[in-house]
């Protein structure tokens, strides 16, 4: 296996057609390199994505604890080095301390920590594993999905676990983001303003809540 070259020459950019190459050689490798571009360019946006949901968690978190700026940079202070779902856990534990929790919050909340657990171990596995983007063999013609390989220490010896992420996973996980940061901005909105989850929020046939738009 050999590693596509996507950083070094003009056929990195997706060409027009006057300008493809006419060998099929270099025809190949510069699809190849379009096709890894276009994974670091979902996984990147996963990335940043996730982020603003983590930021999102910390904003909230300062709402709760009241809103004002000195306290939120305080807040920013204790939360600089917490990880993503310790984060997490912090959120939902304070919700019962801010609001009464019922059994449509409760079901709301377990959804919606349910989902940014999901994505927080998925870029986990993706930032702190090796994965391999651009890789082909020489008579490929495009790119599988990018894929890593993690070592797991057990009791009984060694294993390893693989993984596959494709364009479309990466963007789907950046679209959960963004859904997910949304639905955390409105339990803060709903929170402070001391209105009714039941009328800010919907569950949809699939499971899956949504904000069901301003209400009171």
């Amino acid at each position: 296996m050999a590693k596509v070259n996507d950083g070094q020459s003009r056929l990195e950019t997706n060409l027009d057609q006057s300008d493809a190459p006419s060998d099929p050689e270099e025809l190949r490798l510069s699809k190849l390199a379009i096709e890894a571009n276009l994974q670091y360019e979902a996984l990147g946006r996963f990335i940043a994505k996730f982020e603003h949901l983590c930021q999102t968690l910390r904003f909230e978190i300062g709402i709760f604890l009241g809103g004002n700026l000195l306290r939120q940079r305080l807040v920013d202070i204790l939360l600089s080095e917490v990880t993503a779902m310790d984060l997490t856990r912090d959120y939902f534990s304070m919700l019962p301390e801010v609001m009464t929790v019922n059994p449509f919050a409760e079901d709301l909340f377990r959804n919606v920590r349910k989902r940014i657990t999901f994505l927080i171990e998925t870029r986990n596995w993706v930032v702190h594993n090796a994965l391999y983007i651009g890789w082909a063999s020489t008579t490929d013609t495009e790119l599988g999905p990018a894929s890593g390989l993690k070592a797991n220490r057990r009791y009984f010896g060694l294993d390893y676990e693989s993984r596959s992420f494709g364009v479309s996973d990466f963007n789907e996980y950046a679209l959960e983001a963004d859904k997910l940061t949304q639905l955390i901005h409105r339990i803060g909105g709903v929170v402070l303003m001391g209105l009714t989850m039941e009328n800010n929020f919907q569950k949809l046939a699939d499971g899956q809540w949504i904000d069901s738009g301003p209400s009171a």
